[in-house]
């Protein structure tokens, strides 16, 4: 009897305090705020980045290989804009009837303390328009490498290898890029890396800093040299074999510098680039 009386006295304390939960519920109050944020197109120009780390902030100030003294061109400003691409250098190289493959420099960051640092050469985008409608990159060779003079050096291909994309963005196959492209001397467009059109009203991962990274680390060396014109050699301190300048050995060659322009192109419709 006592163990009856017990839980019945439990059960009734359980109902009174249950029914004091209740009438306390019953006297909440709910208020509603508001949250908001808005965003614009950013027209602000973006520096390169390192492209075998893209979270890096501080790279430091990159370098033009053909010409060491004198700054490096600005990247194109406003929302969808083109901030790098590397200059080609493929060193002084020995006159030879032998067809032969020249690595290009690598891509160097001058630092703080005027040391230099080296990646593989790439091209950099920069996305922030906010419409997720998609993008292209493409690059064209302007002719062929030239004396001042005007002579050709026919026959000579320049290739951009292992190719790679690198961003700080999230992953999601909406960039596509080709793996390895030769390029040719008509000026002819080719298409290197694209960003897809997101469905209307939502996102992919097109937006922000892309770059297109023609080798990675391995593609690094440093056993390659540059000819005197006393058939002496200096050594060049980084080169990236990933992208080469193949020569014919049957092409005439003058004791002369040969140059030529790449133009790079970033267009505001998406391709398919394989």
């Amino acid at each position: 009897m006592h163990k009856i009386i017990t839980l019945a006295s439990i059960a009734t304390l359980a109902t009174l305090s249950l029914g004091t939960a209740v009438a306390m519920a019953d006297n909440v109050n709910n208020y509603t705020s508001n949250g908001q944020v808005g965003f614009v197109s950013s027209t602000s120009t973006v520096n390169p980045t390192d492209p075998l780390d893209p979270s890096n902030p501080n790279p430091g100030t990159p370098t033009d290989p053909t010409d060491p003294t004198k700054p490096v061109q600005p990247g194109t400003s406003g929302p969808l804009s083109l901030d790098f691409a590397s200059s080609l250098d493929f060193g002084t190289q020995k006159i030879t009837t032998d067809d032969q493959t020249y690595q290009a420099a690598s891509q160097g960051f001058k630092q703080a303390d005027n040391s230099i640092t080296y990646s593989p050469d790439y091209a950099q985008i920069t996305d922030n328009r906010g419409t997720f409608k998609g993008w292209t990159l493409s690059v064209a060779q302007q002719g062929d490498f030239k004396t001042a003079g005007g002579a050709a050096l026919t026959g000579a291909k320049v290739t951009l290898g292992g190719q790679t994309h690198s961003t700080a963005a999230d992953l999601d196959g909406s960039v596509t890029n080709a793996s390895s492209t030769t390029l040719t001397p008509d000026g002819a467009s080719i298409n290197l890396m694209s960003g897809a059109a997101a469905d209307a009203g939502k996102t992919n991962g097109t937006s922000g800093t892309h770059s297109l990274v023609f080798g990675d680390k391995s593609s690094l060396k440093t056993d390659q040299v540059s000819y005197k014109s006393d058939d002496t050699t200096v050594a060049r301190p980084s080169t990236d074999s990933a992208v080469t300048l193949s020569v014919p050995g049957a092409t005439p060659k003058l004791a002369e510098t040969y140059t030529t322009t790449f133009q790079w192109t970033l267009g505001d419709t998406p391709s398919v680039v394989k």
